[in-house]
């Protein structure tokens, strides 16, 4: 008996998507229908290709800045936070978790 991968899963669910159909990703998979069935989530939406972004230190990386540590007499505030980099987390894990 053949364990289901994460990569499986992700070609049952994109499967799924195009065919609707248990018996035919299980067709196209060679699992079980039944744990096609187990595996396919309802609320899958593939990916495309110009939603995926690929990460480039070259541009992506900001050169370090020490003098962000200027003046400080509590470290605990270069934790603390902004908006915008709270939304950037929630849209990171959104991209985790797909």
């Amino acid at each position: 008996m053949r364990r289901v991968t994460i990569d499986d899963r992700r070609r049952i669910n994109e499967l799924y998507y195009q065919y609707h159909n248990y018996a035919e990703v299980a067709r196209q998979t060679g699992f079980s229908a039944s744990t096609v069935r187990s595996y396919v989530d309802k609320n899958f939406n593939p990916v495309t290709e110009d939603q995926i972004k690929r990460f480039d230190p070259n541009v992506d990386m900001k050169e370090f800045d020490e003098t962000i540590f200027e003046g400080l007499d509590n470290y605990g505030e270069l934790c603390v936070l902004s908006e915008e980099e709270k939304e950037e987390i929630r849209l990171l894990w959104k991209e985790l978790t797909v």
